[in-house]
């Protein structure tokens, strides 16, 4: 027979939820990481589960719930004729609650650990946790604990601390020390924490952490709301692995919102879906061995507590690690989105979208890059602000940059010796006047590829001040300047700066006042069948258009060949000239006034 043994009242009292036909809601009793009845399930009077505690599971027919203590609501059973199926509130070895000004540590029935009572918070709390040699659950009833002494660990792996809604840990005044720190365990559980920090009561600095740890395993903290902390709202240091944080708020913090490792410790740590804001310093720092930060949002970064370098609060920075992972965040309202660091390799950034970067108005970029061998690929980067760039590569080599879409005032540059990086099928657009889609800026930059880009607005196309750059098959729109504008120099032997770089381009060429002054063609091979150059001549004296030495006697240019032969381009005129086999480049050219020159050969 079903029965209620308690009135209505009684249950109000404690908060249970009875619904429609004598249900009751077990929601905030039950936990889907321990076993049993899954978050937000429902339990019918009447019905059968499978229930599981550390002894094992066993199906039980749900037939009277019963309050153990009507002075103490916390504590509830469920029954199944005369068998004790479960206590509440979840299947917690302790519950912690506060009375009073005393805070409490009742045992859950069964369990034979010993209840604790005193005014401190954490001496209560760390006694329970102590009593827990082999692990076990603790839940923490709603209202607010003052932590005077970080809650510590007591060398105890296999613990879960579970927080009821509205359940809050407050850094106690000038506590200057983490609220939550473990050191050397593993399996731990920390879900639905509110730390407050209460950084205004803290010194500057201090190691006022949310929660610190160090040389641990397996640790996931979900759910958490982590707030007004001096330093680091999340912290994981020391040879620390397979651990994070999901699904968590973290705002107001002096340093870093989340720190997964330092100086090239940690393996596997991680950060998602979290939402970071206001923080001093970076949303997120990443270290060790393949960190993931995905799925979060970084916003807002006004570093209001005040005391770092106005000049950080960027989104995420990769340092001291290799093989990162950050994909599908979403970045606004900071300085740089995403940052790698020298000496951090092989990392995917993919699929960030980044917005609205740049506060400070210092020319930074969304995406910076620092590092080598990286894949920089699918992320959507777009800002009508008069300044900044989407993607830098600087003093970095052998990254691939590719289907990315950018639209802002300057796209992707390479600068400080960026050797060798891939820059293809990205979808670029500048907005705003002297602007460039894609810029090398320096001629260390060598060895470089962009190829299938789509580029449109902006007044350069691309720009290459680096040697040996590949250049091929990209689309342009509406540039000046078709795809890369360069000023070449003619020379009196037509080498150094007068070789034209490889690359299809427009050039401006400077005859200065000698006429036997020479440009001479990039070689020509099968790879490069293609290729066009665009050019104006200006100075006062014609110049002579040549194919390269070496190649005098094989490359041709309007069917002629031979050394030291070249086409005289008069004063003024414009030119064009493609590469149409391996060994043929076709020249034309117009007066001043737009007439063709018929027949210009070399003589």
């Amino acid at each position: 027979m079903k029965k209620i043994l308690i009135g209505l009242i009684v249950f109000i009292a404690i908060s249970l939820s009875f619904e429609a036909q004598g249900q009751f809601n077990a929601a905030r009793y039950k936990y889907d990481y321990f076993g049993g009845i899954k978050i937000g399930k429902t339990v019918e009077i009447g019905t059968t589960l499978t229930y599981t505690n550390k002894a094992g599971s066993f199906l039980g027919h749900i037939d009277s719930l019963v309050v153990d203590n009507v002075t103490t609501p916390t504590l509830f059973k469920l029954y199944s004729g005369l068998t004790e199926l479960r206590t509440s509130p979840q299947t917690a070895d302790y519950v912690i609650d506060k009375v009073g000004s005393t805070y409490y540590a009742r045992p859950g029935i069964g369990t034979g650990y010993t209840a604790y009572s005193g005014a401190t918070a954490s001496t209560v709390i760390n006694a329970a946790i102590t009593a827990m040699t082999t692990g076990g659950d603790i839940y923490f009833k709603r209202g607010s604990y003052t932590i005077t002494a970080s809650i510590v660990d007591a060398g105890y792996s296999n613990v879960n601390l579970i927080f009821e809604k509205g359940a809050k840990l407050i850094a106690g005044n000038a506590l200057n020390a983490p609220v939550i720190d473990l050191t050397t365990v593993s399996h731990w559980r920390i879900k639905g924490v509110e730390i407050d920090g209460n950084s205004a009561n803290q010194a500057i600095p201090t190691a006022n952490d949310g929660i610190k740890m160090n040389t641990v395993n397996d640790i996931i903290v979900s759910d958490a709301y982590i707030h007004d902390v001096r330093e680091f709202g999340f912290y994981i240091t020391g040879v620390s692995s397979y651990s994070g944080i999901i699904n968590s708020t973290l705002t107001t913090c002096g340093w870093n919102g989340v720190q997964l490792g330092w100086i090239n410790n940690g393996t596997y740590l991680f950060c998602k879906d979290c939402d970071i804001s206001h923080c001093g310093d970076n949303g997120a720092s990443l270290g060790g061995f393949a960190p993931q930060f995905t799925g979060n949002t970084v916003h807002d970064m006004d570093g209001i507590l005040g005391y770092v370098s106005p000049y950080e609060r960027d989104g995420v920075t990769a340092e001291f690690c290799q093989k990162a992972l950050i994909q599908g965040n979403t970045f606004y309202n900071l300085n740089k989105g995403i940052q790698t660091l020298a000496g951090m390799e092989g990392s995917n950034i993919t699929g960030n979208q980044i917005h609205n970067w740049d506060i400070d108005q210092n020319y930074y970029p969304a995406i910076s890059v620092l590092s080598d061998s990286n894949l920089i690929s699918s992320n959507l980067l777009y800002s009508t602000r008069a300044i900044g760039y989407g993607i830098v590569l600087y003093g970095s080599s052998h990254n691939q940059v590719s289907t990315n879409k950018i639209s802002c005032v300057n796209s992707i540059m390479l600068q400080a010796s960026s050797l060798n990086n891939l820059i293809s099928n990205n979808k670029v657009a500048c907005v705003g006047g002297n602007s460039y889609k894609i810029y090398i800026v320096d001629a260390n930059c060598t060895g470089n590829k962009v190829i299938e880009n789509d580029m449109s607005g902006g007044n350069y196309d691309l720009v290459s001040n680096g040697a040996s750059t590949t250049i091929g098959n990209n689309i342009w729109y509406d540039g000046n300047y078709g795809v890369f504008k360069r000023t070449v120099t003619a020379t009196s032997n037509g080498l150094d700066a007068g070789i034209i770089a490889y690359g299809s381009q427009n050039l401006t060429v400077t005859s200065n006042t000698n006429d036997a002054y020479i440009i001479s063609l990039p070689a020509a091979s099968a790879a490069t069948i293609g290729t066009k150059i665009t050019g104006l001549l200006v100075g006062g004296k014609i110049c002579v258009l040549r194919t390269q030495a070496a190649q005098e006697a094989s490359v041709y240019i309007n069917g002629v060949t031979g050394a030291g032969k070249g086409a005289a381009i008069p004063v003024g005129s414009t030119f064009e000239v493609t590469q149409v086999d391996a060994t043929h480049w076709i020249l034309k050219a117009w007066t001043t006034l737009g007439a063709e020159i018929t027949a210009i050969v070399p003589a």
